[in-house]
């Protein structure tokens, strides 16, 4: 088997060169084709020795590069380093976020990225490559949870990949995290992306408490937003969504048809005004389903100050939204097409 650049197979190799080791339980992100067909496709090029399947007892199931996949893209000798269950763990995270990164038109490969200062148009750096070189950086982002940083061309997101367990929350160590983060891009990056591996780990940090015990992840962190996204193929739209930082005006003339123009006033963090069953009701758009807002919403409900509350929520989000504010939210389903301002 020939890989010819340009082909499917070249770029899985290209990217699982990058990431070093992929979950074979994602591969519905490795490529824009079906599942079947990536397995297939994977399967052929392990068996033509690019790439290596792992199913060792004790190690999560596992995508690796092999010598002469290494070699076709990078025309360097191979040098393997160590690898062991913990490590593949934390790549998978961090490979999740490439991909998920990679198919919404992020630039992620360090060959065609501007310097991070200077970025201009999306594009992302894992805590590999911010580290790299840096032994001072390294010291101050062990313990960090942190999996790398997202630039939407006019602002800067923190990443951060769950895994499929409920993440415990260091203040201390990310507040370090955030500040290295301002040193590095010159602003102050105030917002926070979750990578997670369903909406019952959104469900599960918005039912987390400040302070909980074991230190699990809340709402309520040094960054005063935090969007959730599954690693789906929603989450796709999304990322390209919180790339346009004027998104809720298109989003209220998309439902509307009209930018409402009404200022936003007192203390209910909302995107403005509607009315619901005759009365005058503030309304959420959750379509980036940002956890610190629905946090902060509920909170201005539980203290009186509006008696209920319009949510606007892609279908596969409703769920958690009905269950967190009950009979207090009122969820209307919007389908993406409806909100796609670049067809």
């Amino acid at each position: 088997m020939e890989l010819k650049n340009g082909t499917a197979a070249y770029e899985i190799l290209k990217f699982i060169c990058y990431v070093q080791e992929y979950p074979r339980q994602h591969l519905h992100l490795l490529s824009q084709s079906s599942t079947d067909w990536t397995r297939r496709l994977v399967r052929r090029m392990a068996d033509a020795g690019y790439l290596r399947i792992r199913k060792k007892e004790g190690e999560p199931p596992s995508i690796g590069i092999r010598k002469r996949g290494w070699e076709q893209i990078y025309h360097a000798p191979y040098l393997p380093g160590k690898i062991d269950a913990e490590r593949i763990t934390r790549l998978h995270k961090l490979a999740v976020a490439a991909a998920v990164m990679k198919n919404a038109g992020v630039e992620i490969l360090p060959d065609n990225k501007p310097p991070l200062i200077q970025s201009s148009r999306p594009a992302f750096w894992t805590s590999k490559e911010l580290k790299a070189g840096d032994m001072a950086l390294t010291r101050n982002l062990n313990g960090s949870r942190l999996a790398g940083v997202y630039a939407t061309g006019s602002d800067f997101l923190a990443v951060y990949s769950l895994g499929s367990n409920q993440m415990c929350w260091s203040e201390v160590l990310e507040s370090r995290a955030k500040a290295i983060l301002t040193r590095l891009t010159r602003a102050q990056p105030d917002k926070m992306l979750l990578l997670g591996e369903t909406m019952e780990q959104a469900q599960n940090i918005l039912n987390t408490p400040p302070n909980h015990p074991k230190r699990y992840l809340s709402p309520t962190t040094c960054y005063s937003d935090m969007y959730y996204i599954p690693a789906s193929q929603e989450a796709t739209w999304i990322v390209r969504q919180i790339q346009n930082p004027y998104r809720r005006r298109i989003w209220t003339e998309n439902l509307f048809g009209c930018a409402d123009e009404r200022p936003l006033t007192g203390s209910i963090d909302c995107d403005g005004f509607t009315e619901s069953k005759g009365e005058l009701c503030p309304y959420l758009f959750c379509f980036d389903f940002n956890l610190s807002r629905l946090y902060r919403l509920k909170l201005a409900l539980e203290l009186g100050k509006a008696e209920n509350v319009v949510l606007f929520c892609l279908p596969f989000q409703s769920s958690v939204l009905r269950q967190y504010f009950r009979n207090q939210g009122r969820i209307i389903e919007v389908s993406q097409e409806a909100l796609d301002y670049e067809k």
